[in-house]
């Protein structure tokens, strides 16, 4: 229409209002969007909550099931263990019940044993006294010295039966004393001989072989040597019924050992038996006389001395048994100093 200033302004005019309207929208939509956006910052910060929240929870999850793990093996453990126990003490019942019966036994044999032990010599003792005391009767002198005899020997089997019970309680509570001193052998050997004579059979034939100078002495406890010596001797004559039984002392290990020997040719003893037979209460043979307490006691007395006791299983024909002391000459008694050496042993043990 010609009318090109008009014109210009109408599409100025146009243009801006394109212009409003498309700020207007975009304004509209950045809005939107940043509501989006704060929608979504909204939600990402709840999920991020949800997520700590589930960690923390599988995380208790987690230290939930360690402990139930933890307390499960220790009380597994622990269940073992007093397993265990219970098991161990149920084997020191048995054994305490073992030990029981088997005291219960060696009581009841014992006390067996002691009836007849006592009894013999003692049925021994008062018919040969009651024989010698009857009225109307005159004896020949060989008569009353072999009815004396037998009085004699029944009288020191039963002062060496009380005297072997008195020694193993003694022994065996601790009030036992060793007193050592200057013992001569050849008087050990001679008064062990005095006591066992009325003891021996009458086709056994008793020697003494001691290889050592009259004044020859050993510094021990010369009652507790002849008690081991009178307790083999005794056994020997029990279970010699002919041949012979030996008495030796000699010195060996470069004399560094004192080795005293009973040797006899009787029924011997087993190899199986060498080491049992000291024991308490264990006896050979149950038909002969004995409590079994004899050479439980000789080895007890033996390691109160320092030496020990044996059989000698390669000695066959009869029984050999041994008793090994240490030597230790030329020591001057002093009461005092074994006052002492017997209270310090004691206070040690």
């Amino acid at each position: 229409m010609g009318r090109h200033k008009e014109a210009y302004e109408y599409r100025v005019k146009y243009d801006n209002l394109i212009d409003s309207i498309d700020v207007a929208i975009s304004t509209e939509e950045l809005v939107q969007y940043s509501d989006d956006l704060a929608t979504f910052k909204v939600r990402l910060e709840a999920k991020e909550k949800q997520m700590q929240l589930v960690e923390v929870i599988i995380i208790l999850l987690s230290l939930m099931f360690l402990s139930f793990i933890i307390v499960t093996v220790i009380f597994i453990r622990r269940n073992r263990q007093r397993q265990e126990e219970l098991l161990q003490f149920n084997e020191q019942l048995t054994e305490a019940k073992d030990k029981a019966e088997s005291a219960s036994r060696m009581k009841s044999l014992f006390v067996q044993n002691m009836s007849h032990e006592v009894r013999t010599p003692l049925n021994a003792i008062m018919g040969f006294s009651q024989l010698l005391t009857m009225p109307g009767i005159e004896w020949s002198e060989e008569e009353m010295d072999q009815y004396g005899r037998a009085i004699m020997t029944n009288g020191n089997m039963l002062t060496m039966l009380i005297d072997d019970i008195l020694n193993i309680a003694d022994l065996e509570s601790g009030n036992y004393t060793i007193r050592k001193d200057n013992a001569n052998i050849k008087k050990i050997c001679t008064s062990v001989s005095e006591v066992v004579e009325f003891r021996l059979p009458s086709d056994v034939q008793y020697s003494v072989n001691c290889e050592v100078p009259e004044d020859y002495t050993l510094f021990t406890d010369a009652g507790r040597v002849q008690q081991i010596l009178v307790n083999f001797l005794t056994n020997a004559c029990k279970h010699t019924e002919k041949g012979s039984i030996t008495l030796d002392f000699k010195l060996v290990n470069d004399d560094k050992t004192a080795f005293f020997s009973v040797t006899d040719t009787g029924t011997g003893i087993p190899k199986e038996m060498a080491e049992k037979i000291f024991e308490r209460f264990e006896k050979l043979d149950s038909f002969k006389q004995g409590t079994g307490i004899g050479l439980h006691l000789c080895n007890m007395l033996s390691i109160k001395l320092g030496g020990k006791v044996y059989v000698d299983t390669t000695y066959t024909g009869g029984a050999r048994f041994v008793l090994e002391l240490p030597v230790e000459q030329n020591k001057q008694y002093d009461p005092l100093q074994c006052y002492l050496d017997l209270k310090a042993k004691q206070n040690i043990s």
